[in-house]
Protein backbone atom coordinates (compact mmCIF):
# COMPACT_ATOMS: atom_id res chain seq x y z
CA UNK A 1 0.00 0.00 0.00
CA UNK A 2 3.21 2.34 0.88
CA UNK A 3 4.26 1.49 -3.01
CA UNK A 4 1.00 2.72 -3.94
CA UNK A 5 0.53 5.86 -2.28
CA UNK A 6 4.33 6.69 -3.12
CA UNK A 7 3.05 6.05 -6.98
CA UNK A 8 0.15 8.10 -6.41
CA UNK A 9 2.05 10.90 -4.85
CA UNK A 10 4.90 10.68 -8.11
CA UNK A 11 1.97 10.69 -10.28
CA UNK A 12 0.74 13.85 -8.62
CA UNK A 13 3.77 15.32 -8.53
CA UNK A 14 5.14 15.42 -12.36
CA UNK A 15 1.21 16.17 -13.03
CA UNK A 16 2.22 19.65 -11.37
CA UNK A 17 5.78 19.52 -12.88
CA UNK A 18 3.52 18.90 -16.63
CA UNK A 19 1.16 21.63 -14.93
CA UNK A 20 4.25 24.57 -15.06
CA UNK A 21 5.63 23.34 -18.36
CA UNK A 22 2.34 23.26 -20.41
CA UNK A 23 0.03 26.55 -21.91
CA UNK A 24 -3.15 26.91 -20.13
CA UNK A 25 -5.08 25.67 -23.05
CA UNK A 26 -4.04 22.35 -22.77
CA UNK A 27 -3.51 21.97 -19.29
CA UNK A 28 -7.10 21.75 -17.93
CA UNK A 29 -7.22 19.13 -20.41
CA UNK A 30 -4.03 16.79 -19.27
CA UNK A 31 -4.66 17.73 -15.67
CA UNK A 32 -8.45 16.24 -15.99
CA UNK A 33 -7.28 13.36 -18.12
CA UNK A 34 -4.09 12.89 -15.57
CA UNK A 35 -6.60 12.85 -12.59
CA UNK A 36 -8.50 10.57 -14.49
CA UNK A 37 -5.48 7.95 -15.73
CA UNK A 38 -4.14 8.31 -11.62
CA UNK A 39 -7.49 8.26 -9.64
CA UNK A 40 -8.00 4.95 -12.25
CA UNK A 41 -4.36 3.73 -12.04
CA UNK A 42 -5.17 3.72 -8.35
CA UNK A 43 -8.31 1.89 -8.15
CA UNK A 44 -6.78 -0.95 -10.56
CA UNK A 45 -3.25 -0.97 -8.48
CA UNK A 46 -5.67 -1.61 -5.13
CA UNK A 47 -7.56 -4.31 -6.69
CA UNK A 48 -4.32 -5.43 -8.44
CA UNK A 49 -3.31 -5.40 -4.44
CA UNK A 50 -6.26 -7.24 -3.18
CA UNK A 51 -5.77 -9.82 -5.96
CA UNK A 52 -2.17 -10.54 -5.06
CA UNK A 53 -2.64 -10.41 -1.81
CA UNK A 54 -5.28 -13.33 -2.34
CA UNK A 55 -3.36 -14.90 -4.87
CA UNK A 56 -0.64 -14.85 -2.71
CA UNK A 57 -2.31 -16.71 0.21
CA UNK A 58 -3.32 -19.33 -1.82
CA UNK A 59 0.73 -19.49 -3.53
CA UNK A 60 1.64 -19.94 -0.32
CA UNK A 61 0.09 -22.82 0.08
CA UNK A 62 0.98 -23.66 -3.22
CA UNK A 63 4.64 -22.77 -3.31
CA UNK A 64 7.38 -20.90 -4.12
CA UNK A 65 6.85 -20.97 -7.83
CA UNK A 66 3.63 -19.57 -7.45
CA UNK A 67 4.61 -16.64 -5.88
CA UNK A 68 7.52 -15.97 -8.28
CA UNK A 69 4.87 -15.82 -10.90
CA UNK A 70 2.44 -13.72 -9.33
CA UNK A 71 5.76 -11.37 -8.71
CA UNK A 72 7.08 -11.76 -12.52
CA UNK A 73 3.10 -10.81 -13.72
CA UNK A 74 3.32 -7.52 -10.82
CA UNK A 75 6.42 -6.98 -12.22
CA UNK A 76 5.18 -7.15 -15.74
CA UNK A 77 2.47 -4.68 -15.12
CA UNK A 78 4.64 -1.68 -13.91
CA UNK A 79 7.14 -1.92 -16.80
CA UNK A 80 3.90 -1.63 -18.44
CA UNK A 81 2.98 1.12 -16.94
CA UNK A 82 5.87 2.42 -17.20
CA UNK A 83 6.17 2.75 -20.90
CA UNK A 84 2.61 3.73 -20.66
CA UNK A 85 4.03 7.12 -18.83
CA UNK A 86 7.07 7.27 -21.11
CA UNK A 87 4.77 7.50 -23.99
CA UNK A 88 2.17 9.65 -22.38
CA UNK A 89 4.76 12.43 -21.31
CA UNK A 90 6.58 12.10 -24.82
CA UNK A 91 3.07 12.88 -26.04
CA UNK A 92 2.97 15.80 -23.88
CA UNK A 93 6.17 16.96 -24.88
CA UNK A 94 5.88 17.17 -28.28
CA UNK A 95 2.54 18.95 -28.30
CA UNK A 96 4.02 21.25 -26.27
CA UNK A 97 6.59 21.51 -28.35
CA UNK A 98 4.24 22.07 -31.29
CA UNK A 99 2.24 24.56 -29.59
CA UNK A 100 5.29 26.34 -29.34
CA UNK A 101 5.82 26.25 -33.16
CA UNK A 102 2.63 27.50 -33.81
CA UNK A 103 3.14 30.23 -31.87
CA UNK A 104 6.01 31.46 -33.22
CA UNK A 105 5.07 30.70 -36.82
CA UNK A 106 2.07 33.18 -35.98
CA UNK A 107 4.55 35.58 -34.76
CA UNK A 108 6.54 35.69 -37.91
CA UNK A 109 3.18 35.85 -40.22
CA UNK A 110 2.60 38.99 -37.94
CA UNK A 111 5.86 40.10 -38.61
CA UNK A 112 5.43 39.48 -42.30
CA UNK A 113 2.12 41.30 -42.54
CA UNK A 114 3.81 44.46 -40.80
CA UNK A 115 6.14 44.44 -43.44
CA UNK A 116 3.53 44.25 -46.77
CA UNK A 117 1.98 46.98 -44.92
CA UNK A 118 4.78 49.05 -44.57
CA UNK A 119 5.87 48.32 -48.11
CA UNK A 120 2.32 49.00 -49.73
CA UNK A 121 2.01 52.59 -47.52
CA UNK A 122 6.31 53.07 -48.60
CA UNK A 123 4.49 52.37 -52.47
CA UNK A 124 1.27 54.86 -51.69
CA UNK A 125 3.76 57.69 -50.48
CA UNK A 126 6.08 56.79 -53.76
CA UNK A 127 3.22 57.14 -55.94
CA UNK A 128 2.08 60.42 -54.23
CA UNK A 129 5.72 62.03 -54.56
CA UNK A 130 5.80 61.14 -58.40
CA UNK A 131 2.25 62.94 -58.67
CA UNK A 132 3.77 65.78 -57.08
CA UNK A 133 6.91 66.11 -58.86
CA UNK A 134 5.20 65.22 -62.25
CA UNK A 135 2.47 68.14 -61.09
CA UNK A 136 5.53 70.48 -60.15
CA UNK A 137 7.27 69.99 -63.65
CA UNK A 138 4.23 70.40 -65.87
CA UNK A 139 3.79 74.09 -63.89
CA UNK A 140 7.54 74.61 -64.34
CA UNK A 141 6.89 74.17 -68.11
CA UNK A 142 4.29 76.13 -68.00
CA UNK A 143 6.12 78.82 -66.44
CA UNK A 144 8.94 78.39 -69.04
CA UNK A 145 6.28 78.69 -71.72
CA UNK A 146 4.95 81.71 -70.41
CA UNK A 147 8.90 83.22 -70.13
CA UNK A 148 8.91 82.56 -73.49
CA UNK A 149 6.51 84.26 -74.21
CA UNK A 150 6.70 87.30 -72.33
CA UNK A 151 10.73 87.19 -73.80
CA UNK A 152 9.20 87.29 -77.59
CA UNK A 153 6.93 90.10 -76.29
CA UNK A 154 9.27 92.15 -75.00
CA UNK A 155 11.60 92.24 -78.04
CA UNK A 156 8.74 92.43 -80.73
CA UNK A 157 8.10 95.39 -78.06
CA UNK A 158 11.30 96.79 -78.05
CA UNK A 159 11.83 96.24 -82.05
CA UNK A 160 8.52 98.39 -82.19
CA UNK A 161 9.44 100.84 -79.65
CA UNK A 162 13.12 101.10 -81.91
CA UNK A 163 11.29 101.44 -85.27
CA UNK A 164 8.88 104.05 -84.15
Amino acid sequence: EKQLQTRYDQLHAKESLLKSKMPLVNVTALIKEGEAKAEQDLIDLQAEEAKLKQDEASQLQSGKSGIESGLQAALDKAEKEMEKEKATEQAREEAALENKLVKTLKVEIAELEAEKEAVKENEASLKVQEEEESALEAKYNQLHAKQSVLRTKEESDVQNTGER
